[in-house]
């Protein structure tokens, strides 16, 4: 929405019906020829078109604790590049969990360990899943594991293990590089900012930011 009211077409996809439909309402107001939403899985996607710009934040390179859906997730966001154009990804920053983990595991261990974090409800609260008391660091696999509660329309809490991905800076611009992709500026970045960090502050960043650009042929 905020690069529609900017002037610029728009499509955003999501895989939750109900964020598309409050988007859909919030959007009201913005030209609709300039902004619509699809409902898709950014692992298949296929929206029949191409874009200049495919903008890809946070974590969603890095939701699946399995690497092959996350490069999936890659690959077609780069698929619907057109060439010349422009990738903006964001992934969670494994070095930031790292250095603040209390509960480190290698992966074979990990469901001995579980017992060592505390459930709760930080993710449908408030989103700030980076507290080390509330994470489960796997050092091989690179995975943080939470236990969230989540509460459904006013039933009992449901407990549920969480799991993402989290990347090394040369990991996520090398595996840029090898789905078609030429990564013009990388580094890390503080939440809700996008002025890259010299690399001796970027123990305080929770986020890696990638600028990559399809080549023309």
């Amino acid at each position: 929405m905020a690069f529609a009211k900017n002037g610029l077409k728009t499509v955003g996809v999501d895989f939750s019906e109900s964020a598309l439909s409050t988007a859909r309402s919030e959007s009201k107001s913005i030209d609709s020829s300039l902004v619509s939403f699809m409902s898709g899985d950014c692992r298949h996607v296929d929206l029949k078109k191409s874009f200049n710009c495919v903008v890809c934040l946070y974590d969603v390179v890095g939701s699946f604790p399995d690497e092959e859906s996350n490069q999936s997730i890659l690959k077609k966001a780069i698929d619907h590049i057109e060439p010349g154009g422009w990738l903006v990804l964001g992934v969670l920053s494994y070095r930031f969990m790292r250095e603040r983990a209390k509960h480190l595991s290698r992966s074979n261990k990990i469901f001995d360990h579980l017992d060592d974090i505390a459930a709760s409800n930080i993710m449908q609260e408030s989103g700030e899943i980076f507290d080390p008391e509330f994470v489960l660091l796997d050092t091989e696999l690179k995975l943080a594991y939470r236990k969230e509660m989540f509460d459904t329309d006013g039933q009992l809490p449901v407990e549920l293990i969480v799991r993402d991905r989290r990347y090394e800076l040369d990991e996520i611009v090398n595996l840029c590089a090898e789905n078609g992709v030429t990564v013009v500026e990388s580094g890390f970045v503080r939440a809700g900012r996008f002025d890259l960090v010299e690399t001796e502050q970027s123990d305080v960043t929770k986020e890696i930011l990638v600028l990559a650009r399809k080549e023309l042929i």
